[in-house]
């Protein structure tokens, strides 16, 4: 029998969620940002350290990454399709003004918001997933957090839904 470690007998933090009524708010947001953090727990330098809010995707056409935002907005809408050795690449809070569709492998730590919806058709996996529970080694949420600060992380917030799986299929018990 394994032995659960409890981080907070006594939760005190309210968690306040985005109102995407206010779609400008966060493209400001995502405009600003600047990652501030030069270097990781460990001392190692943090390689996005100066930059902006981006999301990339690969171009098989230039057999390169293509960045979707400018920024860090993208106007309108975007699909976002990884594989586990191409996959997404995000960085920091992007916003999009309309839709963003998204499947398949993610690389990096951030935030989509969107000013409609969010359509996820496939699989989301992470190359370097994240883990928050308290292990042997983990048993801090210090500790886990500088375990963590390396891995792979995408929030997703919709003004409208988050829609996941094939809508065709749906009938009106959805």
């Amino acid at each position: 029998v394994r032995t659960p470690y409890v981080l907070d007998s006594s939760p005190t933090e309210e968690v306040v969620m985005p109102d995407l009524s206010e779609i400008n708010k966060y493209i400001s947001q995502s405009q600003a940002y600047v990652d501030a953090k030069a270097t990781y727990q460990d001392g190692t330098a943090n390689p996005n350290y100066g930059q902006g809010s981006w999301v990339k995707v690969w171009n098989s056409t230039t057999s390169s990454y293509q960045t979707v935002s400018s920024n860090g907005v993208v106007t309108g809408s975007a699909d976002l399709v990884g594989t586990s050795t191409k996959p997404i690449l995000i960085h920091g809070p992007v916003t999009f003004t309309q839709d963003c569709v998204i499947k398949g492998y993610v690389q990096g730590q951030g935030t989509i918001y969107t000013g409609r919806n969010v359509h996820v058709v496939g699989s989301v996996k992470y190359v370097n997933a994240p883990d928050f529970r308290a292990t042997a080694g983990r048993t801090t949420q210090s500790q886990i957090d500088n375990y963590n600060e390396k891995r792979d992380l995408i929030a997703l917030a919709a003004r409208g839904s988050v829609i996941m799986g094939d809508t065709s299929a749906f009938t009106s018990s959805y």
